[in-house]
């Protein structure tokens, strides 16, 4: 983690970092991202610059075999700095820590380059019919 950073991974109390999650996830998703996101989360990681958070993954999961990295977010002025990485990192870190067998990402199909991060971070592409999807 670059310097002057501090990447923290939160289970379940978000307590003290409520507002500067809300707030941080608001920019990106408005009113789309609530409270309730939020808190059905299993984790969240942060990256904090002199306490604002400059980068934020979310994961949610069963905590014993499934689990998808979700929101992943890096300010604009952070990006192609390695904080996306190192936070990938700290996540599937706090998921094997718990046994879990499977993690998931959805890539962003606005973000063709997400490709490439999410296979330098480790992650296998599926095979094109092997993810279904239903928007209730």
């Amino acid at each position: 983690m670059n310097k002057g950073l501090e990447c923290i991974v939160l289970e379940g109390d978000f307590g003290l970092y409520c507002d500067k999650i809300m707030d941080f996830y608001k920019l990106e998703y408005g009113d789309g991202f609530t409270e309730a996101t939020m808190n059905n989360s299993a984790f969240i990681g942060l990256v904090l610059k002199d306490d604002i958070v400059v980068a934020a993954g979310r994961v949610i999961s069963d905590l014993s075999r499934h689990a998808q990295l979700v929101d992943l977010i890096v300010g604009e002025s952070y990006r192609r700095n390695g904080i996306g990485s190192g936070l990938v990192k700290q996540l599937l870190g706090k998921l094997k820590e718990h046994k879990v067998i499977y993690v998931g990402v959805v890539k962003d199909s606005d973000f063709p380059w997400l490709k490439d991060f999410y296979i330098r971070s480790g992650f296998k592409p599926l095979p094109a019919d092997s993810y279904f999807e239903i928007i209730n």
